[in-house]
């Protein structure tokens, strides 16, 4: 049996073999199925199968490859070339800043386009064949900024998982809330695997830092909320959208939760959401949901003009300036899609936006 194929049946949709049916359009499905990304992955997938779901397979030969990325850099690059000269995919919609920064070098020598969720800002520069369908770290923390600027904290300490995307982050977010007239009293960045945050905390409180920006990634993130909190730390906490990802919200209490503050693109769409309940009646949508679901009605668009019009993909893409979405149409400008971005808290459980 094919390792994703209880997972497609999951989902709804399978993804089919590109071995038995040939395809005028061919693009491969590049995230994590596995490991601790692994809930972002199956969001971006409830968002694929929304654009999936709108498009008949009769009127329009498309095929996507799956392929699990474990949001790992070596593992992807692999997986990648597999997809371009196996598969012979036309272009790869993928998440994940250290995925598309890894396979970026070999997007723009194989000339085969990369589109999907990554918000490293080097994604796009230097690649003529890189799409970002991702807000850039400079605007996500350029809004976080300002919301702890209007929260009144005078000073933050930064605490940073060495990753592509969320060192990215840290950096722009010390540019932006420095230029704002906040103060950064240190940006501490630590491994993946790091889990012991004590000795970190005490640093914190020696600091009198008023509050904290927890730059981690999923599986660090619990760990400190319920390390910090034991603590007796009482500072304001501020967070990528990671601290929305459904293994942290699951491993902590509404308490705990209450009142850290993040930044995550407008998934909240009307139309959107209602479809996005069929394929995933147990969650609200995500910035992952939504930017895949972005991605992928754009290579559907792309795929049905190249067909119509008898015009190179390539050049399809490279001249794309907007997506027709469910709810209305999303500018795309110098190969990057332009978002609304939200600021939310979560408040008794719940997750409101901040006006």
């Amino acid at each position: 049996m094919n390792r994703f194929s209880c997972l497609a049946s999951f989902f709804l949709f399978q993804i089919i073999n590109p071995f038995l049916l040939s395809a005028e359009c061919r693009f491969g499905l590049l995230v994590p199925i596995t490991g601790e990304y692994a809930s972002g992955g199956e969001e971006c997938i409830a968002g694929y199968n929304v654009a999936k779901s709108r498009n008949d397979p009769k009127k329009l030969p498309i095929k996507f490859i799956l392929e699990d990325s474990k949001a790992q850099a070596k593992e992807s690059v692999t997986l990648f070339k597999k997809l371009v000269e196996i598969d012979q995919v036309h272009a790869v919609e993928l998440m994940r800043s250290p995925v598309g920064m890894a396979v970026n070098p070999l997007s723009k020598s194989l000339k085969i386009p990369v589109i999907g969720a990554v918000g490293h800002p080097g994604f796009v520069v230097g690649n003529p064949f890189a799409y970002q369908f991702w807000p850039s770290t400079f605007d996500e923390s350029k809004a976080l900024a300002k919301q702890i600027i209007s929260d009144d904290v005078k000073s933050i300490y930064s605490l940073t998982t060495e990753d592509d995307w969320l060192l990215a982050f840290q950096d722009d977010l010390v540019k932006n809330y420095q230029g704002l007239g906040g103060k950064i009293i240190a940006s501490q960045n630590i491994e993946p695997t790091f889990n012991d945050f004590r000795s970190l905390i005490l640093k914190i409180k020696q600091s009198k830092a008023n509050a904290v920006f927890m730059g981690l990634a999923p599986n660090q993130l619990a760990i400190f909320i319920k390390q910090f909190r034991e603590a007796g730390m009482k500072q304001t906490l501020y967070s990528t959208f990671n601290v929305k990802y459904e293994d942290v919200v699951k491993a902590l209490t509404k308490e705990l939760l209450n009142n850290i503050t993040f930044v995550e693109v407008d998934s909240l769409k009307p139309k959107f959401m209602e479809q996005y309940k069929i394929f995933s009646k147990d969650r609200i949508p995500s910035a992952a949901s939504y930017s895949c679901y972005l991605t992928t009605e754009a290579l559907y668009q792309a795929c049905e003009q190249s067909i119509n019009q008898k015009e190179d993909l390539l050049n399809v893409l490279s001249k794309m300036t907007a997506v027709d979405t469910l709810d209305q149409v999303i500018e795309v400008k110098d190969r990057r899609a332009k978002f609304d971005i939200l600021t939310k808290k979560f408040v008794d459980g719940d997750v409101e936006v901040v006006e």
